[in-house]
């Protein structure tokens, strides 16, 4: 869709309330109405406006009528737009309480709200706002679920309500089901085309977390951040919830200041699925989660001789966690500093083939990552993180083997017997890989938190080096910035 009508798709981006648009396409004698909503693209049939004058005209009435609904838009989202310069100076969006009742948040102008790209598919708009009872900043997210889940497009409520006072997981204040469907912007009479998805628009708010893990400004916090992500993570399995999108856009970092459990904060149940000993109750669906980040066996889904597919595990969202470790700690050189272009290894988990994809990431299983490519581990992330990386690479890698086993039994025994062995692996390592993983995240917060007491210690000694009387200044001089100082590394 984004490239055979990029103009709609940047309508969409730029008017995060807009839930359809619609346009016309006319020559020299007919013309016909486009429509584009989070279902897809809807044509009517061209029409030869010289015989049939009266249907142009209902479709420039249509087209500009004052009537913002009839627009598409989302009359609950209402903005105060300077008379001068016509650019929104404030907005206001309507969405229920912690009571359930119907109340006004403002929204914060100052921070844009995040559309998820294209037209097609969830829209997720994510809305900065402050709670009028409270005066606390919330987040209010907007998203169309479709498909198999268009009727039940109050899971992520669900599994939210579920989840609360789970330490690292984003806390819901209250949710509205139901709040649009894709068919009612369709004639009465329409018929869906192949690959068509109705779609059903729910809202939840929730509370503000901090920034995204991608804006953490050291070693510490980011590591901190996906440690207890990944804690906050295991208490979600244990109440058989499975998260199957996890990536760095779903864990944000905690305030500043937080203490542990909350550094860190796993957010988006969009595609959450009941689960029991940490297995999905279904089969794994190749087009859930995020490519960069889907395990191994979610990608070999997608191959017709992987038959019967394994559900989701808890095991694949650990996979999908080592995927964004490493893509930190191979693709920033330090804070703030992301290497461009993305490094190959990286970039070649996004490959649109499954099979492709899944085959880099092998790779990286079976013979971890040049180093010579990545110098930033020695310069900025030191051997800490090198180990933390490492150790769970391997870990994730014993996995990866011991599921293909697995299913190199397949003309050995049944389908019951393979999947009881899967389930059985599974579960028995369900304690024993949090555990393990977390140690190792333990072992490299202790060893970062040693160096960089030790640097603190040398730089405060190094500043009481110079001689007393070239400290002095007179109290009317400004005070010169101090300088950031690099980090020497110890290497193991």
């Amino acid at each position: 869709m984004a490239s055979t009508c990029p103009p709609a798709q940047q309508i969409f981006a730029l008017q995060p309330n807009r839930t359809f648009f619609r346009t016309l396409i006319v020559t020299e004698k007919r013309v016909r109405l486009a429509h584009y909503d989070r279902g897809g693209m809807y044509l009517t049939p061209f029409i030869n406006y010289h015989s049939n004058p009266t249907t142009l005209i209902l479709f420039m009435l249509g087209l500009t009528s004052h009537d913002e609904s009839n627009l598409g838009l989302d009359t609950s989202v209402q903005w105060t737009s300077d008379p001068d310069t016509g650019r929104k100076v404030a907005g206001t969006l309507e969405a229920p309480n912690v009571r359930g009742e119907t109340v006004v948040y403002n929204l914060n102008m100052e921070k844009t709200p995040f559309v998820r790209p294209g037209i097609v598919g969830r829209g997720t708009t994510c809305w900065h706002a402050t709670d009028p009872d409270t005066g606390k900043s919330v987040l209010i997210k907007d998203a169309w679920r479709g498909g198999d889940r268009a009727s039940e497009s109050e899971n992520e409520s669900e599994f939210l309500a579920d989840a609360r006072g789970i330490p690292g997981i984003v806390q819901m204040i209250s949710h509205q089901g139901n709040c649009a469907a894709a068919s009612d912007f369709r004639p009465s009479d329409f018929k869906a085309n192949a690959g068509y998805q109705n779609r059903i628009k729910a809202r939840v708010v929730l509370e503000e977390c901090a920034e995204p893990i991608w804006n953490f400004t050291s070693r510490h916090q980011v590591i901190s951040a996906l440690r207890d992500a990944i804690a906050a993570h295991r208490k979600l399995v244990e109440r058989g919830i499975i998260h199957r999108d996890i990536s760095p856009w779903n864990i944000l970092l905690g305030h500043p200041g937080a203490p542990e459990g909350l550094r860190g904060i796993l957010i988006d149940l969009d595609m959450a699925m009941r689960a029991e000993s940490g297995m999905s109750l279904d089969e794994v669906d190749p087009q859930t989660g995020t490519r960069t980040y889907q395990s191994i066996s979610v990608l070999l889904a997608n191959d017709p001789r992987n038959d019967p597919i394994p559900p989701h595990d808890y095991l694949d969202d650990l996979e999908s966690f080592l995927y964004v470790l490493c893509h930190i700690l191979l693709g920033f050189k330090k804070p703030g500093e992301p290497s461009k272009p993305t490094p190959d290894l990286i970039a070649g988990w996004d490959d649109p083939d499954a099979k492709t994809a899944m085959t880099n990431k092998v790779v990286l299983m079976a013979e971890g990552y040049p180093e010579y490519e990545f110098p930033q581990i020695e310069e900025f992330w030191g051997p800490p993180c090198r180990e933390l990386l490492e150790g769970m690479r391997v870990y994730i890698a014993d996995v990866v083997y011991q599921k293909s086993k697995i299913r190199a039994k397949k003309s050995k025994v049944s389908t019951d017997e393979r999947f009881e062995m899967w389930a059985a692996f599974v579960e028995k390592n369900l304690v024993r890989s949090y555990d393990h993983i977390d140690s190792l995240f333990r072992t490299a917060l202790a060893e970062i938190a040693r160096e960089d007491a030790e640097d603190a210690v040398q730089a405060h000694a190094e500043s009481q080096t110079s001689p007393r009387a070239d400290c002095k200044r007179s109290l009317e001089e400004e005070p010169q910035p101090t300088l950031p100082r690099k980090r020497t590394r110890r290497h193991a």
